[in-house]
């Protein structure tokens, strides 16, 4: 008797070895010791993605023509700056770095990152209470909010952040505290395309009012107000129904600059937008004209030659 049980629990250590040994091998399972690397980095993988969706590839700007997602070859351009703000772990914001990296990636001591990621964003609204012409503290800041929230409410710090310092000075125009007001919204607005259930259009579309609201606040008080100019221009195209504005918006824009006798890195979005303006309205022929024109200013520009290019092979 005592020989069979030992035969037959000889066999069930057997089979236990060969189930364990075929998950295994199929990846199934990897055994790591208690504060091993490879646990460490296991559980802060999956607090990663808890606390940071974007982490979990979400938090992407759809390509569809619903929220803004622009893209250009010129570099530093507001509409590079306009997508990174939704790119929640593709660049570096700025201060404090390391907390940024550490949210975004599945490295270990996620709460220490977010402890981090806390202070750069209090760092950058320091920084933009000085100065809110600072662009790059105002992208900074909204990656991070971005990267420290789990929805478009993560937004919600910055939209109050601005209004408090336009309530804070009353009497002068704050036209830098109104433009990164309607900036806000915009991404915002941009960033509800992401969730299971985004608002209402009616919803959606009073984001935009706001924003355009803000904007258009600045140009009145400054016509040479470039970013705002192309801002209005930006939401106008993805507004709904306001695409033909939205030609008249950058056309303007473009006449603008041309009589500045200026022609700053950032100007070549006038006209690629422009271009993707008239494209959307079906008129080939006036978007051709515009990425042309914009060429003649900015020889050698991939996108507009790019654009150009794909007309043409459109069109034989």
């Amino acid at each position: 008797m005592k020989s069979k049980a030992v035969v037959l629990l000889c066999c069930l250590i057997v089979l236990f070895a060969v189930a364990v040994f075929a998950v295994r091998r199929a990846g199934l399972w990897r055994p790591y010791s208690a504060g091993s690397p490879g646990e460490a980095a296991s559980s802060a993988r999956l607090a990663g993605q808890r606390d940071n969706p974007a982490a979990a590839g979400q938090g992407q700007w759809r390509q569809s023509g619903k929220a803004p997602s622009p893209s250009g070859s010129a570099k530093g351009g507001l509409s590079d700056d306009f997508k990174a703000v939704s790119e929640s772990g593709a660049k570096n914001p700025g201060p404090a770095s390391a907390a940024h990296n550490g949210s975004a990636g599945p490295k270990p001591g996620a709460k220490d990152a977010q402890k981090k990621l806390k202070a750069a964003i209090e760092e950058y609204e320091q920084k933009l209470a000085q100065d809110p012409s600072d662009r790059k503290s105002l992208f900074g800041y909204l990656r991070a909010l971005r990267r420290g929230g789990k929805d478009a409410a993560s937004y919600d710090r910055a939209i109050d952040f601005f209004k408090g310092l336009i309530e804070q000075r009353p009497d002068e125009p704050n036209l830098d505290a109104r433009y990164n007001l309607g900036t806000s919204l915009v991404a915002k607005c941009s960033a509800k395309w992401d969730e299971p259930i985004a608002d209402t259009l009616d919803e959606l579309v009073g984001y935009g009012n706001k924003a355009l609201e803000a904007f258009t606040y600045v140009i009145e008080h400054d016509p040479d107000y470039w970013q705002a100019r192309f801002a209005t221009g930006y939401v106008n195209y993805h507004y709904p129904g306001r695409v033909g504005q939205s030609t008249a918006d950058f056309q303007a824009l473009i006449d603008w600059q041309e009589q500045s006798g200026r022609t700053d890195p950032e100007f070549v979005y006038s006209y690629i937008w422009a271009g993707n303006a008239y494209l959307k309205t079906g008129d080939t022929q006036a978007a051709a004209a515009a990425y042309e024109r914009g060429l003649q200013m900015f020889p050698g520009n991939e996108e507009l030659a790019n654009k150009l290019a794909s007309l043409s092979e459109q069109g034989k």
